[in-house]
C-alpha cells in the first residue's frame, strides 16, 4: 500500500493538482479542436447545400415561368387553329349548300391520293 499512498499523496498536492489540470485542460482543447473542426464543417456544407438548393429553385422557377409562357403561347395557337377551322367548315358547309354539284359527283379519296402522287 505504499505506492498507492506515494501516488494519492503525489495526486494530492499542488505540483499534482496542476499537472492533473494541465492534462485536463489539455484533453478538453484537442477533443474541442476537433468538435470545432467538425462543427465548422457541418456549417460549410449546410451552406454549400442552401446555395446549391436555392440555385437550382432559382432554375427551376425560371424554367417553369418559360414553360407556362409557352402553353399560353400554345394555347392561343391552339385557339386561333380551331377557330380558323370552324370558319372553314362554314365555308364548305356553305359552299355546298350553294354549289349546283350533286354530292353523287364528289371525288373519291383514293383519285385525290392519286393526283397528288402526281
Amino acid at each position: 500500500m505504499g505506492a498507492v499512498s506515494l501516488i494519492w499523496k503525489v495526486l494530492c498536492s499542488r505540483a499534482g493538482l496542476a499537472v492533473m489540470t494541465v492534462l485536463a485542460l489539455f484533453t478538453w482543447h484537442k477533443l474541442d479542436k476537433g468538435s470545432a473542426v467538425r462543427t465548422a464543417v457541418a456549417e460549410y456544407v449546410a451552406a454549400d447545400e442552401l446555395a446549391t438548393a436555392r440555385a437550382l429553385n432559382k432554375a427551376l422557377s425560371e424554367k417553369l415561368e418559360k414553360e407556362r409562357a409557352a402553353a399560353q403561347a400554345f394555347e392561343v395557337a391552339r385557339q386561333l387553329t380551331a377557330m380558323e377551322a370552324a370558319q372553314l367548315a362554314e365555308e364548305i358547309a356553305a359552299y355546298e349548300k350553294t354549289s349546283s354539284v350533286p354530292v353523287q359527283c364528289v371525288v373519291s379519296d383514293q383519285l385525290v391520293d392519286r393526283l397528288r402522287a402526281n
